[in-house]
């Protein structure tokens, strides 16, 4: 697996359709909320207001893109396009390029909004103790 040096670096080495749909998303994620924040962490795309909102999973050649939202649980998905694909807490969507992103941004950004939300109702739960709390719970198991 290739470690990118930054973004751009991140970016620059997806394919052109990829790029594209990346390029978009961080148009529409940099006007989301004035908090919005782009980083690179874990070697991928993240973009945090407060804790963690989504981030840049997957990139499959056929299947697509998948932006993925570490707390995906908690949201609402009306719309029925959130995936689980056997994850305990991150859900995902999954775009086949720029053109499927645009057909289903709307549901995409009521999504994002709500993971917005959802950071601002609740700042003392970030991910990162979600995560802790459950390993603390599974070591315990273990021990008894």
């Amino acid at each position: 697996m290739k470690n990118y040096i930054d973004l751009e670096d991140f970016i620059s080495q997806q394919t052109v359709e990829v790029r594209h749909l990346l390029y978009y998303l961080r148009q529409l994620m940099s006007v989301a909320h004035v908090q919005m924040r782009e980083r690179l962490l874990y070697n991928t795309l993240f973009f945090t207001c407060g804790d963690y909102v989504c981030y840049v999973g997957k990139i499959h050649a056929v299947k697509g893109v998948e932006i993925g939202f570490p707390k995906g649980f908690w949201l609402e998905d009306a719309a029925g396009v959130l995936e689980a694909n056997n994850r305990k807490w991150i859900r995902g969507i999954t775009f086949k390029n720029l053109s499927d992103f645009q057909t289903r941004e709307e549901v995409f950004l009521e999504i994002v909004q709500q993971a917005i939300l959802l950071n601002e109702s609740k700042p003392n739960t970030t991910f990162g103790q979600m995560i802790g709390q459950q390993r603390k719970k599974e070591a315990l198991k273990i021990k008894n």
